[in-house]
């Protein structure tokens, strides 16, 4: 490809300021990092060991993602998780063998698929149902890096999976196992020596098996006891070793703690004597104390307050001035926006110019990602490396309604933390994300109460599922774009075709209808009161991401049409404007003509675009050609490698993996 691609990827960005941080986090960087914070010296740690997460606050339930949230808004802690395996093999956050005390399902955890436990909503300590669901740990591994430090009760689960499952995600900077034999602790070390453990070293005895184990001191954190400690000599000789000890309240001080917490006006004087009980305990010698009460014991002892110079460097406190976000705040992209003139895109902090360039990726082909993530996670990270090694610096997503939608007014909270985890991925892969929603593509997934639902209620859906989407992904420089949807149309259906889906293509409904309405006179009334209804609910939540719509370019099939949604007033909505072409054979002019009917004054980007119905030759011509006045691309990626499309794989097989080849050099030979 010509010289001038060379600009299409974005130089790496400048250094900026880290935004404040919503949480009170603990980030040891390392396994190095894990051994040096958990080293006896300076005194106390400032750091809570939550109990199952901190689950004894009504609302919050126990080993659930949305309680750990609430635990690092007001402590720095680390958290004990309970491991239970399912019948299918995954692994998930709970307590009991059984599921009845905790969530709205019976019997074993080890009889329910992890589908099933889906279903499930989780209670809190009162036992009243939430809107929470049960996370996996691969859920909580990849939410909380970066935010604390995660410590695995396995419960019946081996050791060598614990290990497995940590070297997978590359925790062992924040994730340890706990083990409960000398043969689990050999073990886990001999698996992994980069995996800290925490150990029950309750006597002197136990010290001393543990000393002839042979596995180091600064590899442990010592459990005391539930009980107040009084062996003041086995604390000298763990902290003689440089270990922190660990001694657990929540058999004994949490209950009147808790009574206390519950009373509207707590007296002094039983506030003072509770405070001074558990400080007794770090008087002692106890390094962290282990509580059902993350959130009441670090306020009453002050903790976040005394975070030791020598280890200042794992501690990032919440701003009293952050904003609101659902994501950590460490990232390593750079917010897009448009320039200051209106012409291209930039990175906020540093001025450069950015341009798109990169893969639509609805799922591996025939499916859509959000239908397999839950059980094949692991392929979506594949996939994301593979689109960054082919060159992308930006992927379309393509959100369907029936995920995030329970009903026109319920959104499911486990999909939003999966969609804030695929941003999370996305800015550690170093890709944006153009997050295209309101997708109904498979019949079969689109809800049957939003498939007959009228227009009224179809726009109100539509408005509370942006309202959702952009309240989780506010905040996250991952995000380039939010597109409302997909190749929208307006009109009623012809005798035979779906009220509201057309444009069938492999089994997939790729266009939809706004309004059964639309006479020439009041189509763009229409259209201007949607868009108006879908922006309003975005910009309730996120006022800085840009927006657009991805529509077909009617002017490459009737050379006199008009832009609808591209026309004033409705433009105005729009950052920038999407449009989906697919030059055909002998008609590369043509292509370049209607291209030219969007060019309105705002960044261009053509959002979908493949040698679909011409030749590779054909299609390179209009990418040159369309470079004057477009600002970024958007092609296809199916899921599968280039070898995989070499050796026959759909769609496409070979004319795919010559496609890929292409796109990709126009990057990596002008780079």
């Amino acid at each position: 490809m010509a010289a001038h691609f060379c600009c299409f990827v974005a130089s790496s960005f400048n250094v900026f300021a880290e935004p404040p941080s919503t949480l009170y986090r603990i980030d040891a960087k390392s396994p190095e990092g894990l051994r040096q914070l958990f080293q006896r010296g300076g005194g106390p740690l400032p750091i809570v060991s939550a109990h199952r997460g901190g689950g004894e606050m009504p609302g919050y339930p126990e080993n659930c993602l949305e309680t750990f949230e609430h635990t690092l808004r007001h402590a720095y802690a680390m958290l004990e998780i309970d491991l239970q395996e399912t019948a299918d093999g995954a692994l998930v956050l709970h307590h009991d063998a059984t599921l009845d005390r905790t969530t709205t399902g019976n019997g074993p955890v080890s009889d329910q698929t992890l589908a099933e436990l889906k279903q499930l909503f989780l209670k809190d300590v009162d036992g009243n149902v939430t809107s929470y669901r049960m996370p996996t740990l691969e859920e909580t591994l990849q939410w909380a890096r970066g935010k604390t430090i995660l410590i695995f009760d396995k419960k019946k689960v081996s050791v060598e999976r614990c290990v497995q499952e940590i070297q997978r995600h590359q925790a062992q900077s924040y994730a340890m196992v706990m083990a409960y034999s000398i043969d689990e602790i050999k073990q886990c070390h001999r698996l992994d020596s980069d995996i800290m453990m925490e150990v029950m070293i309750g006597n002197d005895k136990r010290f001393d098996q543990f000393q002839q184990s042979g596995v180091p001191f600064d590899r442990v954190v010592a459990f005391v006891g539930h009980q107040p400690p009084t062996d003041q000599a086995l604390i000298e000789r763990l902290h003689g070793e440089r270990v922190c000890c660990i001694a657990g309240t929540s058999r004994n001080l949490d209950k009147p703690l808790k009574d206390l917490s519950n009373q509207d006006d707590p007296s002094a004087k039983k506030k003072t004597e509770l405070q001074s009980k558990y400080q007794e305990r770090l008087d002692f010698g106890v390094d962290l104390i282990e509580t059902d009460l993350p959130v009441e014991v670090s306020t009453l002892l002050g903790l976040t307050d005394q975070v030791p110079d020598a280890k200042r460097r794992f501690f990032i406190p919440r701003s009293e001035h952050a904003p609101e976000s659902n994501h950590n705040s460490h990232h390593q992209l750079e917010r897009i926006q448009v320039s200051d003139d209106g012409t291209h895109f930039v990175g906020k902090d540093s001025g450069a110019k950015f341009r798109p360039w990169g893969y639509n990726f609805v799922g591996e082909f025939g499916q859509i990602v959000e239908e397999y993530w839950d059980e094949n996670w692991a392929s979506l990270e594949e996939d994301f490396r593979e689109m960054k090694r082919l060159g992308a610096n930006v992927v379309r997503l393509h959100l369907q309604v029936g995920t995030y939608m329970q009903s026109p007014n319920e959104v499911d909270h486990h999909q939003l933390r999966r969609l804030a985890s695929v941003l999370d991925l996305a800015d550690r892969t170093g890709l944006y994300l153009d997050l295209t929603g309101l997708g109904c593509y498979h019949l079969d997934q689109v809800p049957d109460w939003f498939a007959e639902s009228n227009e009224r209620q179809r726009w109100e859906t539509q408005a509370n599922f942006w309202e959702a989407i952009a309240k989780t992904c506010s905040g996250h420089p991952a995000v380039f774009c939010y597109d409302l949807i997909n190749e929208p149309v307006l009109g009623p259906p012809k005798d035979g075709e779906h009220p509201w889906l057309l444009g069938e293509l492999g089994g997939q409904y790729f266009v939809q209808r706004i309004s059964h309405r639309g006479d020439a006179s009041s189509r763009q009334d229409i259209a201007a009161e949607w868009v108006n209804r879908m922006v309003t609910a975005i910009k309730k939540h996120d006022s800085e991401s840009m927006i657009t719509i991805g529509v077909i370019p009617w002017a490459h099939v009737w050379p006199n049409a008009k832009p609808l949604f591209y026309s004033a007033p409705i433009a105005d909505q729009f950052d920038f404007v999407s449009v989906h072409f697919y030059p055909q054979t002998g008609e590369v002019d043509k292509a370049i003509e209607a291209l030219a009917v969007y060019d309105i004054g705002k960044p261009l980007v053509i959002e979908e675009t493949f040698p679909l119905k011409c030749s590779l030759d054909e299609f390179d011509t209009f990418i040159k050609r369309s470079e004057k006045i477009t600002e970024g691309w958007i092609a296809h990626y199916f899921g599968r490698t280039i070898e995989q499309h070499r050796a026959g794989a759909e769609p496409v097989g070979p004319i795919a993996a010559q496609f890929l080849e292409y796109w990709s050099s126009a990057i990596d030979t002008n780079e």
